[in-house]
C-alpha cells in the first residue's frame, strides 16, 4: 500500500523523519502507528490533492478538478432532501455514500470548494426529476 505523508513529524522505522508530500510504500492493508494521522492512503490513480500547512496558510485552498465536480453533481442529484442542510449544502456523508467503491471521498473543504459552482444546475435537476 501506498502512503502519502501529509503531516510533520512523520519518522520511518529507521528514525528518519519523511517530508509532507513524500510518498512511502508499507507492507499490508493497516497503516503502521507511527504514521496514523500523519499520512493517507493513496489510490492509484487517483488525483492528489495539494498539503498546506495551515501554520503559514490558515486558508487552505481546493484545487477543483472538473472530473470530481462532475461526480459529484451527479451524487448530489439522487441523494434524499433531507441529506441538505437548511443552508441547502448536500452532507459530506451523503455525497460519499453514493461513491463506487475505491473512488477517493470527498472532503468537506472539497465540498465547499465545488458546491457553489454546481448548485444551481443539481437543485434544477433535482426539481425536474
Amino acid at each position: 500500500m501506498k502512503l502519502e505523508i501529509t503531516q510533520k513529524g512523520a519518522h520511518g522505522p529507521d528514525g528518519k523523519e519523511h517530508a509532507v508530500g513524500d510518498v512511502v510504500k508499507i507492507e499490508g492493508d493497516a497503516v503502521p502507528g507511527y504514521l496514523v494521522g500523519k499520512a493517507r492512503k493513496i489510490i492509484d490513480g487517483a488525483p492528489k490533492a495539494a498539503i498546506t500547512n495551515p501554520v503559514n496558510d490558515p486558508v487552505q485552498q481546493v484545487t477543483v478538478d472538473p472530473d470530481r465536480a462532475a461526480l459529484m453533481g451527479e451524487a448530489c442529484k439522487v441523494i434524499d432532501a433531507n441529506r441538505f442542510t437548511k443552508e441547502g449544502v448536500p452532507d459530506v456523508r451523503a455525497i460519499n455514500a453514493q461513491l463506487a467503491e475505491g473512488v477517493p471521498e470527498f472532503t468537506a473543504a472539497e465540498r465547499d470548494a465545488i458546491w457553489p459552482d454546481l448548485k444551481d444546475a443539481v437543485m434544477a435537476a433535482r426539481e425536474a426529476a
